[in-house]
Formats: C-alpha cells, structure tokens, sequence
C-alpha cells in the first residue's frame, strides 16, 4: 500500500511539471523588442512613420467685441426746428417737438419758445422720428428723417383741430374785446387784437365763460360740439359794469416794510392816474373784508410778511372766479420782501419771482449808481406790451416759469432785459449771464395773473435824482395803465 501511494504521488508530480511547460508563451517580433526592466513596465512613446503625418489642430483665434462709440465722440449737427400755422403762417409758442431715434433708446423734448422754434443737438447720419403736438392743432409725424449737416432748420406747419367752438367778443359799442379770457371746463382761450377767439371743446350741453376786467362775466349755457366739427358762435356782445372796475391795494402784509400811510403816499400818483381812466382804487387789508365780491383786481406790493395759506387759498378762488390779481415784487431781499408765499400762490400759474438782482454789463442799458435798468425789450404782440416803448425799472428781480419752459398763448414772459444782462444770486453770491424775463402774465382757472420783477418803477419816489418821479419815467405810466387793463 505504501508503495502504490508514492507512485501516486510521484505521477502526480510529473503531470503537473509537464502542463506547466506547455503554458509558457513565446513572444516573436519583427522588430526589436522593447526594454523592459524586471519590475516597472514603461510605455514607449509612438514614432510617426513616413506614411503618417501628424498635422497639428489649428487653434481658433476668438473674434475680439466691438467696443461701442461713446455718443459724445459721434458728429452732431445743430437742429433748429420751427412750428408755424399753416394758415397764417405766424410762429406757434408752447408746442411741443419731440425726436427719438428708431429705437427710441434717445429722446429729446423740448418746447418751442416765443419766436416758435427750438433747437436739438443731434448726431449726424441717423435716422429719428419726430413728434409735434400743440393746443388747438391736428398732432403731427415726421418718421424717419435722416439728420444731416445741410439740414439746419426745419419749418413744420400745423393745421388748426376742426373741432370746438370759435366766436368774437364785442362791446356794447360793437367794438371788439382784445385779451378777454374764455374757459370751457380745463380749456382756456383769450381772444386776440379783433376779439376773436377759437377754443377746443367737444360734447353737448356745454358751458362756456368770459371774463374781462371792466365788464360783467358772461356765462353761455348749452352748447353743443359735434365730433370733427368747429361750431361757430358767432358774436358775443359784453356788458360793461355799471360801477367802475375796483382795484384793492392790499396793506396787510406791511409793503415794503413800511407803514400803511407811507405806502399810499408812494402809490399816490399811480392812484390819481387809474381813477382818471375809469378805475376805482382802495388801500385797504384784505384780511378785513368780509368778501371780494365788489374787487375786481387785487394788487399786492412788495409784502415783507408772508401770506397764511387761507389767504392763499381766497386769492387762488378769486383768480379762479375770473378776477385778476397782480403782484409787485423786489430784487431779494430788499424792504424785507419775501415771495416764499406768492411763488406757492403763482404755481398753478407756473410763474415766479426768482430771489436775485438783476442787472446789466451794458453801460447804455444800466446806470449802477442809480440802480436804473432800462426796459426796451418786449413781446410785441401782447396787449401789455404792443408798441411799448422804454421803460424804467430800479434794482429789479428777475421773472421766469414755475418749472421748465411753460409759454403759451396765455402763460409767456413779456418784457425782458437784453442778452448782456447778468443775475446776482442771493443766496449763493453767483454771476449768470443770460437773457431775464422781468414781466410775466398767465392765467388761474379763467382769471389773470400778472407778476413784475419790480415795484419801484410805479412809485412817486424819484430814484434817478433828477426831478422825475419814477412812474413819469420812460413809458412806465402806459405799461402801469395797461397791466391794470388787460
């Protein structure tokens, strides 16, 4: 037994060293083999063949943004743009002109001042549309227009809106009623130099009101305005009050910070020469009257003490109400005159006393030893100013619109300084020189404002030295009787 199990073992030895001989591979190449170490493998790096050629990949190079032109460096070209009736030809103030590029990412607005134009500052080459819309007229387009160099000025006339309600205001005496104001509803019109007037309106059962200083308000019931129509109403004849139009001179905020009998006699001959022309004068505060039916026209002078915000609201109601009011201020701070309140009661009027002093470089124009500032510059076509010719000013504050440019038929500045006037500012102690509106005249519901830059030029005082009374001046007499008139 023991035997058959060595031979066991030893057979068993002899299969297993045979099956391990078998498995050994062998390994041909055809080309030498590479070196191989006995414990690290390496990978060799391939060699290219003359049969194939490595060709690199081309590296993208990426195409750099366009760094955009800043607005400012681009050609501009000046645009002066002008608005006329295509009827009468005559320049438009107060419309307003609109331009925008295509992609409206620039817009510029602006309204046309009292010679109907403004003026743009665009860039050349690009296309813009352009916008016009001005009261009583058809709105107008311009669409692409292409801004060049020899494009300088444009005129564009507008048609007159066919619809609304058009007429004349007479006298009794048949004569026509210049500057009279018309209102229907927020829509206001005044009628011009022969007492015609046109109004927007549209609808039925309308009410329209006429208010001029010197006759009764005139009140016209159901009127009706078809769509796309002018409805004429022909004339409109007004009558004349039976008592003679009452101005209040308001003492109650102590004028020019002085005593109630020094301010009467200041105002003395300004008072003699309105009673002559029909007129009724009171020096009275308005604080102590129970009611402003009888007054007609309140003038306020140079208050040194601010007005409560009741008093503005009863002289609000009365302008409203179709009555007038008319204010005298000062250069800053003179006589104590504050126009913090007159500027809260002038806003819906959009008009206001700025706080400066107003003077000129212009030897011929300015006597600085005198304060004198002479007027000659004024709105032709005003019933305040038509045919004016120069008038005499003292130290006078400047007036201009409430906000931006407001002129219109009814809100404008009337009389100014000349181009080489310049303003000290008050506050800040600053130099500008410019062009200075000294006289402006707007409206509050259908009754008038007018406001003036300085007091001084209707008083008795005789600023000058030489024996003239200020108010005897120049024409400054005329300009007084025509604010009162208007």
């Amino acid at each position: 037994m023991k035997f058959f199990r060595i031979l066991l073992i030893l057979f068993t030895f002899i299969i297993f060293s045979c099956q391990n001989e078998t498995t050994q591979p062998t390994i041909e190449t055809s080309s030498p083999s590479p070196s191989v170490s006995s414990s690290v493998e390496s990978t060799p790096t391939p060699t290219p063949t003359t049969s194939e050629t490595l060709t690199p990949v081309p590296t993208s190079t990426p195409t750099p943004t366009p760094i955009p032109t800043p607005i400012d460096d681009l050609k501009k070209t000046v645009l002066t743009v002008e608005i006329v009736d295509k009827a009468t030809k005559t320049k438009i103030s107060g419309a307003k002109v609109e331009i925008s590029t295509l992609d409206e990412q620039e817009t510029y607005s602006k309204k046309t001042t009292l010679n109907g134009s403004s003026i743009f500052d665009l860039r050349q080459d690009i296309y813009y549309n352009v916008n016009i819309t001005a009261n009583n007229y058809k709105n107008f387009s311009v669409k692409r227009m292409l801004i060049k160099t020899d494009l300088p000025f444009i005129t564009i006339e507008l048609t007159k809106l066919e619809i609304g309600i058009k007429g004349k205001i007479l006298s009794s005496d048949t004569k026509p009623v210049e500057s009279a104001i018309i209102q229907i509803g927020s829509n206001i019109a005044i009628t011009d130099a022969n007492g015609n007037f046109s109004i927007t309106a549209n609808g039925s059962n309308l009410s329209l009101n006429i208010s001029k200083t010197g006759y009764d308000i005139k009140k016209i019931e159901n009127i009706n305005v078809e769509t796309n129509n002018i409805k004429d109403i022909g004339s409109i004849v007004l009558t004349t009050k039976l008592d003679s139009p009452v101005i209040l001179f308001d003492t109650s905020k102590k004028p020019f910070g002085v005593s109630d009998s020094s301010f009467i006699s200041s105002l003395s001959e300004l008072s003699n020469t309105l009673i002559k022309n029909g007129f009724e004068t009171k020096f009275e505060s308005l604080s102590s009257l129970e009611n402003l039916n009888d007054i007609d026209i309140i003038t306020i002078v140079s208050p040194s003490i601010d007005y409560t915000s009741n008093e503005l609201n009863i002289l609000n109601e009365f302008i409203k109400s179709g009555k007038k009011v008319i204010i005298l201020g000062e250069w800053g701070g003179f006589g104590y005159f504050n126009a913090t309140s007159l500027n809260k009661l002038l806003e819906p009027a959009k008009l206001k006393i700025d706080l400066n002093l107003i003077k000129e470089s212009n030897s011929n124009n300015y006597d600085n030893s005198q304060e004198k500032l002479l007027v000659s510059n004024f709105d032709e076509n005003h019933f305040i100013t038509k045919n004016m010719k120069p008038c005499v000013f003292y130290s006078s504050a400047s007036v201009s619109f409430f906000s931006t440019d407001q002129n219109s038929d009814i809100t404008k500045l009337i009389a100014f300084t000349s181009d080489g006037s310049f303003q000290i500012k008050t506050i800040y102690k600053s130099f500008e020189t410019s062009k200075y509106g000294l006289i402006g005249v707007s409206n509050i519901g259908f009754g008038k404002v007018i406001v003036i830059g300085d007091s001084s030029f209707m008083l008795n005082d005789d600023s000058n030295k030489n024996g003239t009374k200020n108010i005897d001046e120049g024409k400054n007499k005329l300009l007084a009787l025509n604010i009162f008139k208007w």
